[in-house]
């Protein structure tokens, strides 16, 4: 089934969310989030212990991983060794595992992470530091998916039971990502970043995910995806064209698309029901 999803809480006026609201208003909506702030830094065991209590007991969250384990930022000002951040990562995230309630961690490279020998020996370290959870791996190089690499890719994933990001995203003059779906795990996580090229180039984060989906361009990603619904346990997709607030509004658009292909999840009582 599908379960869908933003990537942040904040600053939907689709369902009225500002930056004031919180995980639980959230949940008044949604039973998936993504938590991209996670990449900025380790939240310590208790704020994860916090955000449970603001959701459903079947709510699930894609965890964004930290910087300094997709080589964007020097751990080596918190950490001894990538062995303590990574250990520390999981100790966090425990209490979602215990719950069943960690969907993915995602681990977004940079585009600087190239198919290279030493690309593969960090992904195999990925599994080594978290062996029973579900990666999702994206990325930002095209290298990755042309034809003899993709083949090797694709094994690798497979043999290492991790999971391939299938992510929309402008199809830049070099080295594009291509939208892709590979059957390597039971989940899947899609990424819905937009197509917003010169955003994207300028690296501007108010400017990379602006962009508004139009009628045409979300039913053919519901084509894309449809067929596969039985390959996979769950399908998780996640909005991230935030800039401009049109992320829940194309999610509901999106969810209309795929009538009873949704999963039914509780959701936390809308506040108003609390007076």
């Amino acid at each position: 089934m599908f379960n869908l999803g933003l990537s942040s809480f904040k600053d939907h006026p689709t369902f009225s969310l500002n930056e004031k609201s919180t995980l639980y208003d959230y949940a008044a909506h949604l039973s998936l989030i993504e938590l991209d702030a996670v990449y900025y830094g380790i939240p310590k065991v208790e704020t994860v212990k916090n955000w449970q209590q603001q959701v459903p007991p079947d709510f699930t969250f894609i965890v964004k991983a930290y910087g300094g384990m997709t080589g964007q930022k020097d751990y080596g000002k918190f950490f001894s060794s990538e062995e303590e951040m990574f250990t520390t990562f999981k100790n966090a995230f425990m209490p979602l595992k215990e719950t069943g309630q960690l969907g993915m961690i995602l681990f977004q490279f940079p585009k600087s992470f190239i198919y290279h020998s030493e690309s593969f020996l960090y992904l195999n370290r990925l599994r080594h530091y978290l062996p029973e959870v579900n990666i999702a791996v994206e990325f930002r190089h095209g290298s990755w998916f042309e034809d003899n690499n993709f083949f090797k890719t694709t094994h690798f994933f497979q043999e290492h039971q991790l999971s391939l990001v299938a992510a929309d995203e402008p199809q830049l003059s070099i080295a594009p990502v291509p939208f892709v779906i590979l059957k390597s795990t039971s989940d899947l996580l899609v990424r819905l970043h937009g197509r917003n090229v010169s955003g994207w180039v300028s690296g501007e984060p108010r400017f990379r995910t602006l962009y508004d989906y139009s009628l045409e361009e979300l039913k053919e990603l519901v084509e894309k995806l449809r067929p596969y619904e039985n390959d996979f346990k769950n399908i998780y997709v996640i909005f991230n064209n935030n800039a401009g607030g049109a992320a829940a509004k194309n999610l509901l658009t999106f969810k209309d698309l795929l009538k009873d292909q949704v999963a039914k999840k509780q959701h936390n009582p809308q506040q108003l029901e609390l007076f």
